[in-house]
Formats: C-alpha cells, sequence, structure tokens
C-alpha cells in the first residue's frame, strides 16, 4: 500500500470559505494500492492543471505521474502536481487533501 498527500489550496485561489471542509489527518482510497492523507495549511509546488474536477481525480493524476504530493482547490478545479524538488508551503486558508 502506497501513501500519499494530496494538498488542496484555499488562500492560494481565494476561498477562505473553504478551510472549513479541511479534516486533518483523513485518509481517502484512491485506488486499492494508493491512499492519500488530508492535511490542513499546506500546499507543494508544482505544475497547475486546470478543470479537475474533485480532490480524487487529482490524486489519480499525481498517482499516473508517479509523483505522491499535490494539491487540489475545489472552487478553482485546480490541482497541483507537485515536482521532485517542489516546496512545502503554509496559508492560512490552505488544505492538505
Amino acid at each position: 500500500m502506497k501513501a500519499s498527500v494530496i494538498y488542496g489550496l484555499a488562500a492560494l485561489f481565494g476561498a477562505s470559505h473553504f478551510i472549513a471542509d479541511c479534516v486533518e489527518g483523513h485518509r481517502e482510497t484512491i485506488t486499492p494500492d494508493y491512499i492519500v492523507e488530508h492535511k490542513c495549511n499546506m500546499y507543494r509546488t508544482g505544475t497547475t492543471h486546470e478543470r479537475i474536477v474533485s480532490a480524487k481525480d487529482c490524486a489519480a493524476l499525481c498517482q499516473a505521474a508517479g509523483v505522491e504530493v499535490g494539491s487540489y482547490h475545489p472552487p478553482s478545479k485546480k490541482c497541483i502536481v507537485s515536482k521532485p524538488d517542489g516546496e512545502d508551503r503554509t496559508r492560512a486558508d490552505a488544505m492538505y487533501t
């Protein structure tokens, strides 16, 4: 089983109400061997993809790219697939999904 982290971005894209949806430590199964863990107030830099429907779709995109960390922002439907040397950053309203 591989555990990964997907970050959701609220402050980065201006959705301050979004942080209420963050549940620190929540684990979600994407596939039987790929599980993501949600964390609040963080994201990792990387390549942005637009029009991604859900955090689960973002996680699948990250899995296909072979990365363990990604970021998702539901209101803007943006997914950031982390770079291997991506920098972890904090944001007051960000969600690590």
